[in-house]
């Protein structure tokens, strides 16, 4: 699998994890996924959609399909975080979304933030540039094209991410019909 690494906001990785056999996951290559350091705290035990913490849990040969980053105090990305995106480490608001813009901008990273956050795209499209943001539909779309989900885990996810969709029109997007899957 020749891609970019998915960064997965928490509303993309709650949709995931609320309607995929979690298990199926740990077979999912290494080095593909991640997830910022506050999208991880956001989904520890006790939040409102259990089965985060779990499908973040899932790994390969010791390795997790969905790794962690953090931003060091000190490091380009925390000058990012702190003096571009002006973020309060005390206000959790939209700091998943930040920290990954961040990460990308520091690292130079060939990576992808998946949001369904209307505003948080609109912003990584501005800092990051096109291609380096996409809506949770284009990756279930890769996900299924790589054959790491089936064709009734598409649907299912498409149907359950527009409930959590704060932009799609009321057709899903051009580029998603194309796959020609009746939902």
């Amino acid at each position: 699998m020749n891609s970019p690494i998915w960064i997965l906001d928490d509303g993309p990785i709650g949709v995931l994890a609320a309607n995929i056999d979690i298990s199926s996951v740990g077979s999912w290559p290494t080095g593909h996924f991640a997830v910022a350091n506050q999208t991880y705290l956001d989904a520890q035990p006790g939040d409102t959609c259990s089965r985060r913490d779990l499908i973040l849990a899932e790994s390969t040969s010791g390795e997790r399909i969905f790794r962690k980053f953090e931003i060091q105090m000190g490091s380009t990305a925390a000058e990012i975080l702190y003096n571009h995106f002006n973020a309060n480490p005390r206000n959790t608001l939209d700091l998943a979304e930040l920290e990954t813009m961040s990460w990308i901008l520091a690292e130079d990273a060939d990576a992808i933030l998946v949001t369904f956050d209307k505003r948080a795209a609109l912003t990584a499209l501005a800092e990051l540039g096109r291609l380096r943001v996409a809506h949770g539909n284009e990756l279930w779309s890769h996900l299924f094209g790589v054959g790491l989900i089936t064709k009734e885990q598409l649907k299912t996810l498409f149907v359950k991410s527009k409930a959590k969709d704060q932009g799609l029109p009321q057709q899903f997007p051009w580029q998603h019909r194309s796959l020609q899957v009746d939902i």
